[in-house]
């Protein structure tokens, strides 16, 4: 696909913002939770939003860090985006403009124009950049109370898993091996991470001294859950500015957390009865998520890393929330077993293999027209493709109507417009099998967690008295 000026990312908030002639329809009030606590104060809850750029601070994000300040008990500190009077939160909005600008626009940068930015509601004790995040956390690893660590925004994949990162304020990031390393040096309480970013699973190797599974477990207690695995994107980054139009990992996981579903309506959650744990709520966003999430968490991670697929298990373990998971989806999918799961999830990813092979050739045919078509017009009008360029207007004014003339007899732009459009149309047929799969993939992965609890109770008691401590950190009611 060819190259545009666009850094993607998002993060949190709600309330009443005025788009499209429509009040925002959010129901989850501001608040003054997340401001800077009193020196040498202590926090429960470390709250990071919003991605390098506005580009990435999707209204869909802002909003779940809202709802995560409202879920979280007593005391913590957020940092979102740009920080406290920033306007910088992305919305949906249709905007008017010219044909000739419009059609400009489309050819050399296809993306929010139809967009606004408002200024942020999150009530913040700053932004979310690189040297505030680990600042915050180094001096938040004191106490005896476990620390909880939310992150709403961006991620990345790396070669491997440690090198997984999230998009901080300014164009900067953090990897998995800084937190760890991190937390290595300076961790005295228990750390719980929940994320929802694209590719958070590489997060899980944070269970591992210096996030490297070959210099084996970290002595500290830490756990987490993630939207996705450390391979996989994740859904829930929207401009959309209707709530109820926003689906995720992380809307039914902070909904979950007060027992309830994205419509507020009671649901069962704690099913031990002694409060609402990361692990339960995860467990109720696996069922009721209808994105491309495919969850994953710390204790998934011990299973996999020290489990054999094939292994001997002669040893029973009762995992309710897996047991929950698999029935749950079956039902909603229509679908007899697991076995029938995993046939047509197999299928899916045959599926998605060949379209993806196609929009790769697709895509190479798209930017093959892109510059064909885009030296044409520059040739003839060398400003058009720079809009902050000073005969940029000039020229619109002045060659607008013979721009739209040329373009509309250009076979040149005829066969970028069938390329781009072939590349739109495959990719929404992808998207389409990958919400598809998701639902089959986490019954796959649950019967899995099943088996190879099983096998590591079997074959390595030690391993799985780890398996054990990192489950119940993630099973330990917030407080």
């Amino acid at each position: 696909m060819k190259s545009v000026w666009i850094i993607g990312a998002g993060v949190v908030l709600v309330g009443a913002i005025v788009g499209l002639g429509l009040k925002l329809q959010h129901d989850e009030a501001t608040t003054t939770t997340g401001a800077t606590p009193a020196e040498g104060q202590s926090v429960n809850w470390l709250i990071v939003g919003g991605g390098g750029t506005p580009e990435q601070n999707q209204i869909s994000i802002e909003d779940d860090v809202l709802l995560a300040q409202q879920s979280f008990p007593n005391d913590g500190i957020t940092l979102f985006a740009g920080g406290p009077g920033s306007s910088g939160v992305q919305v949906s909005e249709p905007r008017k403009h010219s044909m000739a600008r419009k059609r400009l626009g489309d050819l050399f940068s296809p993306a929010n124009r139809d967009t606004k930015y408002v200024p942020t509601r999150v009530v913040s004790a700053g932004p979310s950049t690189r040297e505030q995040i680990l600042s915050r956390l180094q001096t938040n690893l004191t106490g005896s109370e476990p620390l909880l660590v939310y992150f709403a925004g961006h991620g990345d994949m790396g070669a491997t898993a440690r090198e997984n990162l999230i998009s901080t304020w300014g164009n900067d990031t953090v990897t998995v091996a800084d937190v760890a390393t991190m937390l290595d040096e300076h961790q005295q309480r228990p750390v719980k991470l929940a994320m929802t970013s694209c590719f958070s699973g590489g997060f899980a190797e944070f269970l591992f001294k210096e996030a490297d599974a070959q210099k084996g477990p970290s002595e500290q207690l830490r756990c987490g859950v993630f939207a996705s695995t450390w391979d996989l994107e994740a859904g829930g980054c929207d401009p959309d500015p209707v709530r109820g139009n926003h689906e995720g990992f992380g809307i039914h996981f902070l909904h979950a957390l007060s027992g309830a579903d994205r419509d507020k309506n009671p649901i069962l959650v704690d099913l031990d009865g002694d409060g609402v744990s990361l692990l339960e709520a995860f467990t109720a966003a696996r069922i009721a998520s209808k994105s491309i999430d495919v969850p994953t968490s710390t204790s998934e991670r011990i299973l996999r890393e020290y489990a054999a697929p094939d292994g001997n298990a002669t040893e029973s373990v009762s995992l309710p929330e897996e047991d929950r998971v698999i029935a749950e989806l079956l039902k909603r999918e229509g679908l007899g077993s697991v076995d029938e799961a995993a046939e047509k999830f197999a299928e899916i990813q045959l599926k998605m293999s060949d379209i993806q092979q196609k929009i790769d050739a697709a895509s190479t045919a798209e930017t093959v027209a892109f510059r064909t078509v885009a030296a044409a017009l520059v040739a003839k009008w060398p400003a058009v493709g720079d809009p902050w360029h000073p005969d940029f207007e000039p020229t619109l004014a002045q060659h607008g109507d013979e721009i739209l003339k040329y373009l509309d007899g250009s076979n040149l732009y005829a066969e970028y417009q069938m390329a781009a459009g072939k590349v739109l149309k495959i990719s929404d047929e992808l998207a389409e099998l990958q919400v598809q799969s998701a639902p089959l993939e986490r019954i796959v992965r649950a019967a899995e967690n099943l088996q190879l609890a099983a096998v590591l109770k079997t074959e390595s008691p030690e391993k799985f008295q780890l398996f054990e401590r990192v489950r119940a950190c993630e099973n330990e009611p917030l407080k």
